[in-house]
């Protein structure tokens, strides 16, 4: 099971740090060019770059901890930059840098219905 969760996190890690690398130091009008980068257009610079560096610090929070074995001090830091970019992606996805915010509440409520496996009656 360890190993399985080392694993895990090594991809997650691998994806998140490969995400934070073009989205730190690709420019953004060339980011804005590519399939599903309409929302970086949207928005600010600031915005996309702190997305990146807090993709990268997620990265290393997951890997550095048992390679360092300093886990006291990067556990808490790795959860709040995980916080704060799905937070950033629940603004990019439902807020206003949205593709489509004129049927927001309905997008979330399907959302919701897909993941949790709610059936409405």
């Amino acid at each position: 099971m360890n190993l399985a969760l080392w694993i895990a996190a090594g991809l997650l890690a691998f994806v998140a740090f490969a995400g934070g690398v073009l989205k730190t130091f690709v420019p953004v009008e060339k980011l804005a060019k590519q399939p599903g980068g309409k929302w970086v257009g949207k928005s600010g610079v600031w915005f996309v770059k702190m997305m990146g560096g807090l993709e990268i610090l997620a990265a290393a929070g997951l890997i550095l901890p048992a390679v360092l074995n300093i886990a006291p001090i990067l556990v808490p830091v790795t959860a709040v930059c995980w916080m704060l970019l799905m937070l950033c992606a629940m603004i990019t996805h439902f807020g206003p840098l949205s593709i489509d915010w004129t049927h927001g509440i309905e997008k979330i409520t399907q959302h919701n219905r897909t993941f949790v496996r709610i059936e409405w009656v």
